[in-house]
């Protein structure tokens, strides 16, 4: 479209339409791809043209969400036009986010500031009015992993300081996130140690070529502790020695090796091992509990028929009470205390019983 074409309002809601998808509830594509569009559709002289109708249009209604979106997908798509028009761009992206928060469009708000966030990564602003939306959208989980990506950026670049500022980020959202302050703490601990070293190459000209072996070990270093975390055996599923096995060998690699670049996605694996063997502990104390409920019901219907037995010993009637106390042995768990002494019930009434018939033979006879 050439900025001829653009000569009414009919055109102008035409390309809001066309850009941002007409009125709430529409099917609307991203903002990246409403971006790309943009780029194809208009020149920068035609953008241009757009820009100024809308903010004519926005000048009688400046909260109109959907004219607002469009000037600023413009004004992405050709940068140098909000320039020309003096349009602050981090500002009204600010407005819209807001804007669209409010009209229930919230993972949309969060995609133009994260936007706008790549665009202008040095305003502080822009990552703080984030957290806010997500905090508020409950979107606490993917708050955390942005702070740690970023902090895991910073360690592969070298900016140890931006690296611990978002994993300080990381504690404001969640405090319980023990494995980051104990990350923050070693690279504290590591800045100091590498201000003393910087101070004594400074002091010493021979110090340069003692800093170049120290980073050629380093870059050594991270590539044979990668290695001997590739070398640690894999876990088989649903084993708890495995499990516990490899956990085991991470801890000892985390700990003994602080800092280390991956130490993000080995904390990451702890977590999930930890997590696996609780839930197998789980399970086997559900089935204990099961096991011994099973066992106190063996037991109670056990001591019932010893009961029975041994009234039925009082009235003189030992058959009954010899298989009265049979059961009893035979329903019992293996380790029922009153085991033994029915056992001797039972052998006694055994002998009394041959020892009877034998007389009754003899007297037969």
């Amino acid at each position: 479209m050439s900025r001829a074409q653009i000569h009414d309002d009919r055109i102008v809601r035409d390309v809001v339409t066309s850009l941002t998808g007409g009125e709430p509830g529409a099917e609307r594509a991203a903002i990246r791809q409403q971006m790309e569009q943009a780029a194809r559709q208009f020149d920068s002289l035609a953008a241009e043209a757009l820009c100024k109708a809308l903010l004519e249009r926005l000048t009688a209604k400046p909260d109109d969400v959907r004219e607002l979106e469009t000037l600023l997908i413009l004004g992405l798509a050709h940068p140098t036009v909000l320039n020309e028009h003096r349009i602050p761009l981090v500002q009204e992206g600010r407005r819209l986010a807001i804007l669209l928060e409010r009209q229930g469009e919230p993972e949309r708000a969060q995609s133009l500031l994260e936007l706008l966030s790549g665009q202008c990564p040095e305003d502080r602003g822009l990552d703080r009015e984030l957290a806010g939306m997500m905090r508020r959208s409950g979107s606490t989980d993917r708050l955390v992993e942005r702070y740690l990506r970023r902090a895991e950026e910073a360690m592969r670049d070298g900016r140890r300081t931006d690296a611990v500022r978002w994993l300080r980020e990381v504690l404001l959202v969640d405090r319980s996130r023990r494995d980051v302050a104990r990350m923050i703490r070693d690279l504290g601990f590591e800045q100091v140690a590498r201000r003393k070293m910087w101070f004594l190459a400074a002091k010493v000209a021979a110090g340069l070529a003692l800093l170049a072996a120290l980073a050629w070990a380093e870059v050594s270093r991270e590539r044979a502790l990668f290695a001997e975390y590739a070398a640690i055996p894999p876990a088989t599923p649903g084993e708890v020695g495995s499990l516990r096995g490899r956990l085991a060998a991470i801890d000892y690699l985390v700990e003994k090796n602080v800092p280390w670049i991956g130490i993000f996605g080995a904390s990451r694996e702890r977590g999930e091992l930890r997590a696996a063997i609780a839930r197998i502990g789980s399970a086997e104390a559900e089935a204990l509990a099961a096991r011994a409920g099973e066992d106190a019901h063996q037991a109670t219907q056990a001591e019932s028929a010893r009961v029975r037995g041994r009234l039925a010993a009082e009235r003189g009637d030992f058959t009954a009470a010899r298989e009265e106390l049979e059961q009893a042995l035979a329903l019992a768990p293996a380790d029922w205390a009153a085991r033994a002494r029915v056992q001797a019930d039972v052998d006694a009434i055994v002998a009394w019983q041959a020892e009877n018939r034998g007389r009754t033979a003899e007297v037969r006879r």
